[in-house]
């Protein structure tokens, strides 16, 4: 039977007993016998930590000179050809993966740097745990990187938010970085990336688990942008002091935080012209108080839930942007109802409604390509009405638009296969016919709905009579093409 002592706690679960001075200070009495054995058990532990990690130190030491006494052929070699060789052998993309690398980082780390002459550095750092940052980053390589922080390229760190303050650079900062990557676990002491008094000014960010707070730099130089498991609150204030960014992808927007306030007025970014956005229960909170007058692609991923079609097509119209691109993928739950209530919104295929070239207010009136994956149209003839008719699709008054793909995604194998009706598929294949690249498909299980459609009525008079006496071949040819 275990005893617990009255005054510390727990004599077994770590972390729960003080000292043995709280336990006098509590009780102004002696510390009892268990405490006082513990107390000097933790002292032990702790040099034989510190001494673990020194004898650990001296093992990565004795491997380099081992390394340097064994590979004769590389210290023969001119100082440019070691560099370049280092050059080709280091990973191009930065990712987990990268560990696995022939010259990886943790045991060559500190001798390859020093043979790479003054040539840019990209430098990636991934700890999954406390406990693992002893074995995967080492406080000796950490201190040769932080050295060549003038070096710094592409720096891209995965691990506990609060190991980021070991990223402290050195004096001269890191002028060159162009690509940065933080991407923290969940801890519960919040870290930051800070380079002492020096910002540096990278183009492209990414960041997962981090706000805007906890990342140090000069936020008017980034243009390009990725931001997951952040806060809308965060976002909004991204979006603020981000000005110049034209590309942003958005991943896993979390309920506000409070650490910004909301805005009182749309925040209107000038630049925006990629967004790319995982939709989720509170994507509608972010999007209606933004206002993307430049932007001109747009992507939705729902991941199965509910998609509010208002909320993006109210921002669409506050923006009165110039739409190029819009695809909205994985939106299950919504049904075909999200795709009706857009392809209603094309009225008109035509925009340009008098000889002076007047715009009137339609529906993207840019709009190049669209691409929506998840459910399909119960109304068939909505798909060719967007195109308006196959004899328009050069008028210069007509809306660009020639690029419709539709991916169903959620059928069962015994489902009833879609067919598309007789008048929708003839006037599709027509427009097919003048150039307008439209594809129909099912991705589970993988089937080109076109063809089955055409397979299904290639029988009926009625449809080779619609499409001319070319009609067999016409169908044939397209059914294969797709």
């Amino acid at each position: 039977m275990s005893h617990h002592c009255p005054f510390c706690g727990s004599m077994e679960k770590r972390g729960v007993y003080d000292n043995a001075s709280f336990c006098s200070k509590i009780s102004n009495l002696n510390p009892c016998d268990p405490c006082k054995r513990l107390a000097e058990l933790d002292i032990q532990i702790i040099k034989a930590r510190e001494t673990l990690l020194e004898m650990r130190r001296e093992a990565r030491r004795l491997k380099s000179e081992m390394n340097f006494s064994h590979d004769h052929l590389i210290h023969q070699l001119p100082p440019e050809i070691s560099s370049y060789i280092f050059q080709l052998c280091i990973p191009r993309e930065m990712n987990r993966k990268a560990r696995r690398a022939p010259v990886a980082l943790i045991p060559f780390g500190a001798g390859w740097i020093d043979r790479s002459g003054r040539l840019p550095l990209s430098i990636g750092l991934f700890a999954k745990s406390h406990h693992d940052w002893a074995y995967t980053i080492n406080p000796d390589v950490i201190g040769v990187i932080n050295q060549c922080s003038s070096r710094w390229r592409d720096l891209t760190y995965c691990g506990p938010s609060s190991l980021l303050s070991y990223l402290v650079g050195d004096l001269q900062g890191a002028a060159q970085l162009q690509t940065l990557t933080l991407q923290v676990d969940w801890t519960e002491s919040a870290g930051q990336f800070k380079l002492g008094d020096f910002k540096p000014t990278p183009t492209t960010l990414e960041i997962r688990g981090l706000g805007p707070k906890s990342v140090v730099i000069e936020w008017n130089n980034i243009t390009h942008m990725q931001a997951g498991n952040i806060s809308v609150d965060d976002c909004w204030e991204l979006f603020r002091i981000a000005p110049r960014m034209t590309h942003c992808v958005l991943q896993g927007l979390l309920r506000a935080h409070d650490r910004f306030p909301t805005p009182h007025t749309l925040i209107l970014h000038a630049m925006l012209q990629v967004l790319e956005l995982s939709i989720d229960d509170v994507f509608h909170l972010f999007l209606n108080n933004i206002s993307l007058p430049f932007l001109k692609s747009f992507t939705g991923n729902a991941h199965g839930r509910h998609l509010e079609s208002e909320s993006l097509i109210s921002l669409f119209s506050r923006s009165s942007c110039s739409l190029q691109t819009l695809a909205l993928t994985h939106y299950y739950k919504s049904g075909p109802d999200v795709m009706e209530h857009i392809f209603c919104r094309f009225s008109n295929a035509f925009i340009i409604t008098s000889t002076n070239s007047e715009t009137n207010q339609a529906f993207f009136p840019q709009l190049q390509s669209m691409t929506f994956k998840g459910a399909m149209p119960l109304d068939w003839t909505l798909v060719p009405d967007i195109f308006g008719s196959p004899s328009d699709v050069y008028n210069f008054r007509r809306r660009p638009l020639r690029s419709l793909t539709l991916r169903q995604v959620d059928r069962h194998p015994k489902d009833d296969p879609i067919i598309i009706d007789k008048d929708s598929l003839s006037r599709m294949l027509l427009l097919i016919k003048e150039g307008i690249k439209l594809k129909i498909k099912g991705i589970y299980p993988r089937i080109d709905i076109l063809q089955q459609s055409i397979e299904f009525h290639v029988r009926d008079s009625a449809l080779r009579e619609s499409l001319g006496p070319t009609s067999n071949s016409s169908s044939e040819g397209v059914g294969k093409e797709l």
